[in-house]
């Protein structure tokens, strides 16, 4: 009693003089998510929106960060020390050795299992070669080294990442941080080279795995 029936409407929103409708309060326009907390008829509102490129370059920093974490392990197990010499110990050499010794010995042995390992190689070579690939986008080709992520030329860290600007990287922290620039100027086709690259080596890990 009392009450007034209202039919369902769509939220209608003009932005830069043009009409949106959805059947929810959220819409999305240009890439960008809006979420609509109340009606403002008549009155003009002002958006302004800006990357936020020091997150972004914070989470590719990580990134590289990991990957070089795991490349060093592969590259450790990889380049141990022999252990000719050091055959498993039998019983009798067990009881007349102390704990310690017994430790030491064995680790000796565990610690060189992968030295020169086929297949581990084979591994840590399609990762790095997937991170050197180009993607092809808009009808050029871009790489890591398109936005300032490099190997260095020091060739005793087989394959690590650096990202130039870095102030991390007391190496590199005086260099070009073409990241940050691009970032600022397109961080769009910022986000196509990474996960073009990372889908290589995602696609390059699984066939390794299987």
């Amino acid at each position: 009693s009392g009450g007034t029936l209202l039919a369902a409407a769509d939220a209608e929103i003009e932005m830069n003089n043009t009409l949106f409708t959805s059947k929810t309060n959220s819409f999305e326009a240009n890439g960008i998510k809006f979420s609509l907390k109340g009606a403002t008829e008549g009155e003009t509102v002002y958006i302004d929106i800006a990357s936020d490129t020091e997150t972004t370059a914070g989470r590719v920093k990580e990134f590289v960060s990991a990957y070089n974490t795991l490349l060093e392990k592969l590259n450790d197990l990889y380049n141990a020390n022999s252990a000719k010499g050091y055959e498993p110990l039998t019983s009798e050499q067990k009881e007349a050795m102390t704990e310690e010794e017994v430790e030491l010995w064995e680790t000796k042995i565990k610690g060189s299992l992968l030295r020169r390992d086929e297949t581990l190689g084979k591994l840590k070579d399609a990762m790095r070669t997937a991170l050197a690939s180009s993607v092809m986008i808009g009808g050029k080709r871009y790489s890591l080294a398109t936005l300032g992520i490099e190997t260095s030329s020091d060739y005793t860290e087989y394959g690590k990442l650096h990202i130039r600007g870095d102030e991390d990287d007391s190496a590199y922290a005086d260099k070009k941080d073409k990241l940050g620039a691009m970032l600022e100027e397109n961080p769009n086709l910022v986000s196509d080279i990474l996960s073009g690259v990372t889908s290589k080596l995602y696609e390059t890990l699984n066939d390794k795995m299987r």
